[in-house]
């Protein structure tokens, strides 16, 4: 599943785009990354495996401007 998450990070790069749109990203590759583990991981672990492998900062998760 990590190298599925990787493979996202690669055809839609993260640098050069604003945070609203890393935002949107981080989120929906976490979100389908939860539910393709089908709970296996809680969601918290998915978007710190998202972030890394997008190069993207944890923190966009949870802030909302």
């Amino acid at each position: 599943m990590i190298a599925f998450v990787v493979h996202i990070a690669a055809v839609v790069p993260s640098f050069g785009q604003d945070d609203p749109r890393q935002r949107l990203q981080l989120k929906l590759t976490t979100s389908f990354l939860f539910f393709s583990m089908q709970g296996q991981l809680d969601m918290d672990s998915a978007a710190i495996m998202v972030s890394e492998a997008e190069h993207l900062p944890y923190s966009l998760y949870y802030d909302e401007d």
